[in-house]
């Protein structure tokens, strides 16, 4: 898995390389203006590679790109299996400008353990997590029980597959939404944001 996660890795910041203009123009947002970033998944193997940070710092650097358009996926079950790796791999993240998301994400206490050791950007919950009935009331017991001193806990909706879906989303509070509902998977494309 590491090989696979190493060739997007490279894949991606050689074609975002060729779109210049994409990498660019990103500098010049304003702080209040969306700004476009790349998810990548990484797996467990990587995420406990101790060279994995210099390998991400070498690709960003040969394709003079702001660490800031990469984001690196982790998830739950990885941080808990390897804890002290998955901790040490987001500060050097961190540390290097890129950002994180804990993936898989579901409401019980080793999760809020784990958000509040961890200084990860966003938090994706599990499909799972979002239909339950009282959800409303458990993400607020949530963003209470997560201490997040620097900055507000960004929640991302994982597996949002209908309207009602969405819309129980949006009534949540949840900023950011992942699913059917919003795109199929799909090809990288980038001559469409230019």
């Amino acid at each position: 898995m590491c090989a696979i996660d190493r060739w997007v890795i490279r894949h991606l910041c050689e074609s975002l390389h060729d779109y210049q203009d994409i990498t660019a123009s990103y500098s010049k947002l304003a702080v209040t203006e969306r700004r476009p970033s790349y998810s990548i998944n990484l797996s467990q193997e990587s995420v406990e590679a101790p060279d994995l940070t210099k390998f991400i710092a070498d690709q960003l650097a040969r394709a003079h790109l702001s660490p800031r358009l990469l984001c690196f996926e982790i998830s739950v079950n990885t941080a808990l299996n390897s804890p002290t790796q998955t901790y040490n791999l987001i500060q050097a993240l961190n540390h290097l400008g890129c950002q994180t998301t804990l993936d898989d994400a579901v409401f019980n206490r080793s999760t809020v353990e784990l958000i509040n050791h961890l200084s990860t950007d966003y938090i994706k919950l599990a499909p799972e997590g979002i239909q339950n009935n009282n959800v409303k009331d458990i993400i607020a017991w949530f963003q209470n029980k997560v201490q997040h001193k620097q900055r507000p806990l960004q929640l991302i909706a994982k597996g949002v597959e209908s309207p009602a879906l969405l819309q129980n989303v949006k009534q949540m509070g949840i900023q950011y939404a992942q699913g059917y509902q919003i795109s199929r998977p799909q090809p990288l494309k980038l001559d469409k944001f230019i």
